[in-house]
């Protein structure tokens, strides 16, 4: 599952980011390992889902993608809200987000593992991917890995700004961790530009991207972490990472 070391909670908000920029990247995996069988939906939700699948269906397919990113976490155990900023970079099924305040923070993310280097206190926190995550192509939800673990309440479709908002709740074992999820897609660029979660606890996190760029020109390197040799790694799900995962 996509939790951190609890001293390090403050930093950033993993389960929305888990489900962010997984979903930015093109997977989606549930912060359960066992997924949720599908449930029927009643028409009027049918309906939506197919009207999304429409939509997508008409929208590029970015092959890479770079952005400023911004996090806000609202919290009734904060003063006041943490922001958290810093450059987004994806390739294929890899991205690596690189958070510069309010400290430096390290993310890279694949289709086996989720891996954040805490630069201060030279930590890399390990988290395997789910072995039946749901793959889909770049920053675009699909319908029917979503609809394993979201009702989709609502889709709103601005056409003038080709913007979809999609209202989205939990099913199943995603009840455990989040309210309410709402994404944003870009139908020009073909991409979740931002996001909005409220977790159970009743914290708020809003999350976009900023001057975004799709097909540019990135390098394997880009999206690699550079981590110390002599840094702690750590496996907060309490599972070491198979060689072959990593």
């Amino acid at each position: 599952m996509c939790l951190p070391a609890p001293s390090r909670v403050s930093i950033a908000s993993p389960i929305a980011l888990c489900y962010f920029a997984l979903v930015l990247i093109g997977l989606f995996a549930t912060l359960a390992i066992a997924q949720a069988e599908s449930q029927p939906v009643e028409p009027p939700e049918k309906k939506r889902w197919e009207q999304l699948t429409e939509i997508l269906a008409q929208s590029p397919k970015p092959e890479s993608v770079r952005a400023g990113f911004i996090q806000k976490r609202t919290s009734l155990l904060l003063d006041k809200p943490v922001v958290s900023q810093g450059r987004f970079v994806a390739k294929g099924q890899a991205a690596r987000l690189s958070l510069t305040t309010p400290s430096p923070v390290e993310m890279r993310f694949d289709d086996k593992l989720m891996q954040i280097y805490y630069p201060d206190d030279n930590v890399l926190e390990v988290y395997r991917i789910p072995p039946k995550s749901i793959a889909i192509t770049a920053g675009r939800p699909d319908p029917k890995s979503l609809a394993i673990d979201f009702k989709l309440s609502d889709l709103i479709v601005d056409k003038d700004s080709n913007m979809a908002t999609l209202k989205l709740e939990p099913k199943g074992a995603a009840r455990k961790h989040m309210q309410r999820l709402t994404l944003v897609f870009n139908a020009r660029l073909g991409l979740i530009i931002s996001a909005k979660s409220i977790d159970t606890a009743g914290d708020q996190t809003d999350m976009s991207l900023s001057e975004v760029k799709t097909n540019a020109k990135v390098k394997d390197s880009e999206i690699m972490l550079d981590v110390p040799d002599d840094a702690r790694v750590e496996y907060p799900e309490g599972q070491p990472v198979k060689q072959e995962d990593r």
